[in-house]
């Protein structure tokens, strides 16, 4: 399904889609207008996204319906026009794409506008009365790695020791050792107390 954007230059449609998320909404969950992905003020993507950029986000609903709604943003300011908003309804079985363009800045002519805009998006949780529970199953193109263990696939958390944690702890027992009334100035007691809160809290 995909590859039906092959047509389309702006959509990267040469990759697997690696990553599955599920989310779920229910009739008190919100989530407010947002973009999957960061990008900078000036409009670029930022190289902290964990999606491959040109890449579409597919979503596959199960469960009760739910309505997405799409609004334009010029900044952080919503845009006041009739095609600025829309709603879309995700049943059961429904089978989701968002665009990459959507989220991008850029000029949009049929706004008439000579500023860059973008699309947020936002759910309100289950409209229905009752039990009511909407699944997607969120698949993307990912660029990042995590480390898991091989045995169970289970996440590696950052409180868990790594490397790392063993560098930062060893660099810690280091300023510990000089850590006296005579030897330490204030500012490095200071610098003792933030990293040690950082890496152990």
């Amino acid at each position: 399904l995909v590859n039906k954007f092959s047509a389309d230059l702006s959509v990267d449609v040469n990759v697997h889609l690696n990553e599955l998320e599920v989310v779920s909404f229910y009739s008190s969950k919100r989530i407010t207008f947002h973009r999957d992905q960061s990008y900078s003020p000036e409009g670029e993507f930022c190289s902290n996204n964990c999606q491959k950029q040109h890449t579409c986000t597919c979503i596959f609903v199960v469960g009760d319906d739910r309505v997405l709604e799409f609004q334009l943003f010029w900044g952080k300011k919503k845009v006041n026009h009739p095609e600025a908003q829309r709603m879309i309804r995700l049943t059961n079985g429904a089978l989701f794409f968002l665009h990459p363009k959507d989220e991008e800045d850029c000029l949009r002519q049929i706004f008439q506008m000579n500023n860059q805009t973008h699309f947020k998006h936002r759910n309100n949780g289950v409209k229905e009365k009752g039990v009511q529970l909407s699944v997607g199953l969120v698949f993307r193109t990912c660029v990042q790695t995590r480390t898991v263990y091989k045995g169970t696939g289970q996440l590696v958390l950052d409180s868990e020791p790594t490397e790392t944690t063993h560098r930062c702890k060893r660099k810690l027992n280091a300023y510990e050792k000089c850590w006296t009334k005579n030897l330490m100035d204030e500012c490095l007691k200071k610098k003792y107390l933030s990293t040690k809160e950082r890496h152990y809290r």
